[in-house]
């Protein structure tokens, strides 16, 4: 696995077994890690490997669906996710690697309720209470490449995030009032949702108060703005081949999994002091993060179970799955900013955003190049004056050579 991959997620090797709600499992897990090994088989492609890593944990975890949880005393917790990437449109193949993860998870559980069309709230409670009759859960999986498209734009969204909001704790029962069909009783619930989105689609698709609301707040945004390396002809290895196999046997086995995970004493003393000594929600830089991070403690344990599940299917977290979650959400925030910044930026802070991009991707550009690249959004008067508050902001800075007005974007 090339660096990069492996500096993505860092999972500990060993097997501590193959037990299944209390049982030993039918068959033998071939994989020791399950995240790991995908970070492998896609190492060999453009898509960044943070959006493989949430990919293969969005895999995971619509794998486990309602069978999986956490005692969290007055409350139950499952192991679910709200996973949307952030890119630019074809850039950073954000739809590739949805379709790589999930094309996996078909295969191994091909019974799944997917959902990858714009749809209604009633027609999505429709295909959760089949669910419900079918198989005893009110279960759904929304795969989507525009996130935007689902949710229905910025008018019809809101009926639809009221849902998803609802939906996101696995409430045990639910009801919902239809005009067409009267009251709708629902059981058990589950849902997941990996999706994607570019900036400008982000914007327009969700309204700006959603943010400080609680349906972003549920969300893992994953952005990313460019890709690793280059790969120009992507070719599948037959070792590839082989690991992606094993990848399907594996979930297979996931599936099977039921019952209540276990924290160890060493798992318990670590999240007590990190959730009384160094987690601080108020240290967010802005009230609309506030959501996120008050639900980070739960978020972090559900990260927990997934990597503890894709080493072993004993239930059971340690120490070392809590420190790699944190890790992986810290590293995650980090782009955060951006994406907030996406979704509440004004047309002035859209046209900035535009001429900071440009100038990230060469060392530096002359005026004159930058005025016929923007001339189809902004004048000449307009360009200088969004240069101007970028120098005075100290984001980029001038200088002449050769005649000629050059800019570059200041690290």
């Amino acid at each position: 696995m090339g660096k990069a991959r492996r500096d993505v997620y860092s999972g500990a090797k060993g097997d501590k077994g193959d037990k299944v709600g209390g049982k030993m499992a039918n068959g033998k897990r071939l994989l020791e890690d399950w995240l790991s090994s995908y970070a492998d088989y896609t190492a060999d492609q453009e898509s960044p490997s943070l959006f493989h890593f949430w990919g293969g944990v969005s895999v995971i975890s619509s794998t486990l669906g309602r069978s999986v949880w956490l005692n969290r005393g007055y409350y139950t917790l499952y192991p679910n996710f709200y996973i949307v990437f952030v890119a630019a449109s074809a850039q950073v193949k954000k739809t590739t690697a949805i379709n790589m993860a999930y094309d996996i998870f078909t295969e191994a559980c091909p019974k799944a309720s997917l959902v990858s069309q714009k749809g209604t709230p009633e027609s999505m409670i429709s295909l959760f209470v089949e669910s419900f009759k079918e198989r005893g859960v009110s279960e759904g999986i929304i795969v989507s490449d525009e996130f935007e498209v689902f949710l229905g734009g910025k008018i019809k969204a809101i009926d639809m995030m009221q849902l998803l909001t609802k939906w996101y704790d696995c409430p045990k029962k639910f009801e919902y009032h239809t005009l067409s069909r009267g009251k709708e009783l629902m059981n058990n619930v589950c849902c997941n949702l990996i999706a994607g989105t570019t900036p400008q689609g982000l914007r327009e698709g969700l309204p700006t108060h959603a943010l400080g609301g609680g349906f972003a707040s549920r969300i893992i945004f994953v952005y990313q703005d460019k890709i690793e390396k280059p790969v120009p002809f992507p070719f599948v290895s037959e070792e590839n081949r082989k690991i992606r196999e094993k990848l399907v046997h594996d979930l297979k086995l996931m599936k099977l999994l039921k019952g209540g995970v276990e924290l160890t004493k060493d798992a318990i003393a670590w999240f007590e002091d990190w959730y009384v000594d160094i987690f601080r929600p108020d240290r967010a830089s802005s009230t609309v993060m506030d959501g996120y991070f008050g639900r980070k403690p739960d978020t972090l344990l559900k990260l927990a179970t997934v990597l503890s599940v894709s080493r072993t299917s004993t239930l059971i977290v340690d120490e070392i799955e809590l420190r790699m979650a944190l890790k992986a959400l810290s590293k995650n925030e980090i782009a955060l900013p951006n994406v907030l910044r996406l979704v509440s930026m004004t047309d002035c802070g859209e046209e900035t955003e535009k001429v900071l991009r440009m100038l990230g991707k060469k060392e530096m550009v002359d005026f004159t190049t930058l005025s016929r690249s923007f001339s189809y959004c902004m004048t000449t008067k307009r360009l200088e004056e969004v240069l101007s508050d970028l120098a005075s902001a100290e984001r980029v800075v001038s200088f002449v050579e050769s005649g000629k007005r050059w800019f570059k974007k200041k690290i």
